[in-house]
């Protein structure tokens, strides 16, 4: 959604079952996002979020379902499919958790299929998934300082221990990596010994942080597919995530808040 907010063209790959499968994917078409479902015969989980009058935020999860074998190679194919089809090779971003009972190196096998049909990978998932993944290369990761101290083992407490971390994701196997950081941005580096760019946006009124996280990826893809340099990079991936923060849903941010801040940038 956020992608398609910044006038790009983004297509949604991903499992759908019953009827809240199927309000999804009708849901994705109604805001212009293609889409390549793939059925399966359970039904796609409800995730509610309440936001009460004082701002506070209560999130009901209900478990993912887990995909049968043939279900699994049916999603394996749609992604070989739209891997192979695209003459100008996208940006692939594979993000969220992994279904129950699914191998941890489920992603880093879908890392490298679109790597070698020349796609550029971002992977946004944590545990074992993100160790995994790491070891297939990915072009860029991005856990959060939570995901970030559990996977290189350094507490972050301060912009010098979040940089050790940062340079350690990369050292890891990415090939770029940012860490954000809630309310205190982000930091990123375009690659082993490049430069780390620390992105920090101005303090607003917070409606959700639901979804920021995945806003701030998608300013990180939309930037690679544009060419941006390392430093806007940054700042649009953390313009995304706050502008994100702002908004009474992910389809529904703008930036007319930002556009008078680059006095506060850092």
């Amino acid at each position: 959604m956020v992608l398609r907010v910044l006038k790009s063209d983004p297509l949604w790959i991903g499992f759908v079952g019953g009827a809240s499968g199927a309000e999804l994917n009708e849901g994705l078409h109604e805001i212009g996002i293609r889409t390549h479902p793939v059925m399966m015969a359970q039904s796609t989980r409800v995730n509610l979020e309440i936001l009460d009058e004082n701002g506070g935020v209560t999130e009901i999860l209900e478990p993912g379902a887990t995909p049968s074998k043939l279900e699994m190679q049916a999603f394996e194919s749609a992604c070989e499919m739209e891997f192979q089809s695209k003459g100008d090779k996208p940006v692939v971003i594979i993000s969220g958790s992994l279904p129950p009972g699914i191998s941890a190196d489920w992603y880093s096998n879908l890392i490298r299929e679109a790597q070698a049909a020349g796609c550029k990978v971002f992977l946004d998932t944590s545990g074992a998934a993100l160790r995994h993944g790491l070891a297939a290369s990915p072009d860029f990761v991005k856990p959060n300082r939570h995901e970030a101290e559990e996977l290189t083992g350094i507490k972050i407490t301060d912009s010098q221990s979040a940089q050790l971390a940062l340079r350690k994701v990369v050292q890891a196997g990415a090939k770029s990596a940012a860490i954000s950081l809630g309310e205190n941005g982000l930091i990123y580096c375009a690659g082993e010994n490049e430069t780390i760019y620390s992105a920090r946006p101005p303090k607003v009124k917070v409606q959700s942080t639901v979804g920021c996280g995945d806003a701030t990826v998608a300013g990180f893809a939309f930037a690679a597919h544009s060419g941006l340099n390392a430093k806007d990079t940054a700042l649009l991936a953390a313009a995304c995530g706050t502008a994100n923060c702002l908004a009474d849903a992910p389809d529904k941010f703008h930036f007319p808040t930002l556009r008078n801040s680059k006095k506060r940038r850092k």
